[in-house]
């Protein structure tokens, strides 16, 4: 409790700076977004590292330790008299305790990529893939639908190996893929995901197949491909946004 109304109390006391701090950031991600440069990469999955700086963290505790010290008297009291716990004060301070230091070993604190792809100009979905845009936009990702007919540059991913996951919720055990270009034809309704929003890291971590957090993880999508098969989401591989309308659902204002 404490731990975290420090932390509150100092995020509004530098409430300036803190947003200064996340608008500059989101528009640096926006400028990246807009034009991908071949080392910017978007990492799908990581794992838990240890500091090489700080490889054991050292934390400070109370240990009980045994004390013959009950407290301390507030009447004057004679052999032989009757004591009652009214008659005594506690003592201040942790009673028959000392501060030590522990050492925690199982101590990961820094985050490294296992997997990286670059970051995408855009993701193509069928237009009858209504349940994944109406999860995308709830989600506050921007969706744009085609108004006529085309044939785009795209990446197609092939599945050279899957071992799906036997619980629904999770990524599948393995899934190894290779990125093919291709000349890929859309359809009036079909959808597009431009990567250039502030979702733009959201994004890929939602559609592409080997993201430990994506779509795939979920069956009711049914996004999981067979091995020899490919995966039905594309990515866009042209370089200028391709012309698109905003998609908005039905009743939405």
């Amino acid at each position: 409790y404490n731990g975290l109304r420090a932390f509150l109390g100092s995020v509004a006391g530098h409430a300036p700076e803190i947003l200064k701090m996340v608008r500059g950031d989101r528009a640096r991600l926006l400028e990246r977004a807009a034009a991908p440069s071949a080392g910017d990469r978007v990492h799908l999955r990581m794992r838990y590292a240890r500091d090489p700086r700080e490889p054991r963290l050292l934390l400070k505790k109370f240990e009980t330790v045994a004390s013959p010290i009950r407290g301390t008297l507030k009447v004057d009291k004679k052999a032989g008299e009757t004591l009652t716990m009214a008659d005594i004060a506690p003592i201040p301070g942790p009673r028959g305790a000392r501060v030590v230091d522990e050492v925690v070993e199982n101590w990961f604190p820094n985050v490294e990529p296992t997997l990286s792809v670059p970051r995408p100009r855009g993701y193509i979905l069928r237009g009858d893939r209504l349940d994944i845009v109406e999860t995308l936009i709830r989600l506050g990702v921007e969706v744009g639908q085609f108004e006529r007919g085309a044939v785009l540059d795209a990446e197609v991913y092939e599945v050279d190996a899957i071992v799906p996951s036997g619980v629904d919720y999770e990524a599948p055990e393995k899934i190894d893929v290779s990125n093919k270009p291709a000349r890929v034809p859309v359809q009036r309704g079909d959808f597009y995901v431009d990567g250039a929003q502030p979702a733009a890291d959201l994004i890929p971590s939602l559609l592409e197949p080997q993201s430990q957090y994506g779509l795939i993880r979920y069956w009711k999508f049914k996004l999981v491909p067979e091995a020899g098969g490919v995966f039905e989401i594309l990515r866009y591989a042209g370089t200028t946004p391709p012309s698109t309308v905003p998609y908005r659902p039905w009743g939405s204002s």
